[in-house]
């Protein structure tokens, strides 16, 4: 199984049966949202608050890779607006990009090259009041997480392709990542329990870090956890991959990073990974 995996220090892809870790980029974190198409893989990397970079301030890019996963270029010339952005997500031959500072999701169709901005909360428009940082299409359903900062985060579920809403959850504290089971939902409760969670209570145990980071194999959950530290302290340290079996919900293994910092997102590259939703890069 081989992964690709953001932290605030690098871009790496990992072995997970040798352990193998290659580094891809690296120096301008913080890297968070990873995607692709056919032909390119796709990068954010944003604002280092150690450093004293502001956002708003920072232009936060969007990094290119080719099959090989080598470093090509930028995928806009200029700023287009992103402030803290968040996961990314390839769909429908348009790049979907959660501008949490701007509590907005930005949709770059790349047959026009426009740009489509979509408030799904239409009376929060443009300050980060429900720090939307997950998305993820399934059949005819799109679904966002809001971590909702100091409140209680919630699931928004929208028809596809038409973004009508159907449906709220509520699932978790400070939660990211987004993968659905039988049209249950699981999120990582980052801040409270620390551990994968459910809407039908079901769990998968951590309690370790912070719990940021999910993919989901046919056989397994994989699950990032870092150091519990202020936004400003996020370079520091390792950080921990969990391995799951996702039949039984229990933890198999789990493997270090070194100096990577916090993590902020795993994708599968060679596996349909559920988590995703997407066909495997490799």
């Amino acid at each position: 199984m081989l992964l690709i995996i953001t932290t605030y220090n690098y871009i790496c892809v990992y072995n997970v049966e040798n352990k193998y870790l290659k580094t891809i980029h690296e120096g301008e974190g913080k890297y968070f949202g990873i995607t692709w198409n056919k032909n390119n893989l796709f990068a954010t990397v944003g604002v280092r608050l150690n450093l004293g970079e502001k956002y708003g301030e920072k232009t936060e890019r969007i990094l290119i890779f080719d099959k090989d996963l080598n470093y090509t270029g930028r995928l806009f010339d200029k700023d287009i607006g992103l402030i803290n952005v968040h996961q990314i997500l390839w769909f429908d031959n348009k790049l979907w990009m959660m501008n949490s500072g701007k509590n907005r999701v930005d949709i770059h169709d790349q047959s026009t090259g426009n740009i489509q901005y979509w408030y799904p909360r239409r009376f929060r428009k443009g300050k980060d009041y429900n720090h939307f940082n997950s998305i993820l299409i399934t059949g005819e359903k799109l679904y966002l997480l809001a971590h909702n900062n100091k409140r209680k985060s919630r699931i928004y579920q929208y028809s596809y392709p038409d973004l009508k809403k159907e449906r709220t959850y509520r699932l978790g504290y400070q939660s990211h990542n987004l993968y659905i089971e039988n049209e249950e939902i699981y999120v990582c409760d980052s801040k409270r329990s620390r551990n994968l969670i459910s809407t039908h209570n079901n769990k998968i145990i951590i309690n370790d870090g912070y719990l940021r980071g999910l993919a989901v194999t046919g056989r397994y959950l994989i699950l990032g956890s870092s150091n519990i530290a202020t936004r400003d302290e996020r370079q520091n340290g390792d950080c921990t991959l969990y391995i799951a079996d996702r039949q039984t919900k229990q933890i198999t293994d789990k493997h270090i990073l070194p100096n990577a910092g916090n993590i902020y997102e795993i994708r599968v590259l060679n596996e349909y990974d559920y988590a995703h939703g997407i066909d495997p890069f490799i």
